[in-house]
């Protein structure tokens, strides 16, 4: 398994992992899947401060994590929220 910097053109395989967890489960807080063009602003947004990971296999994208403000308040500046998810094989 390889990780790498996650990159726009993850996007589609990004959305995969993730649409059973919004379709399936309340994990995510959100009702309907992101489109492409979303995770790809998500990933471009999330890069300019934190860092966006794709877990990979065999050239194929088996999971992902990310981190992001944990809270928008100054005392929280050096905190982070990470969130991960996997393919669901």
């Amino acid at each position: 398994m390889k990780i790498r910097i996650a990159t726009v053109e993850d996007a589609k395989s990004i959305q995969r992992i993730y649409a059973p967890y919004v379709e399936k489960t309340a994990t995510t807080f959100e009702y309907d899947v992101p489109c492409i063009d979303d995770f790809q602003k998500r990933i471009v947004n999330t890069l300019k401060e934190y860092p966006y990971l794709v877990a990979v296999e065999q050239e194929r994208i088996i999971g992902y994590a990310y981190a992001g403000p944990f809270h928008s308040r100054a005392a929280y500046k050096h905190s982070a929220e990470v969130s991960i998810y996997l393919h669901n094989k």
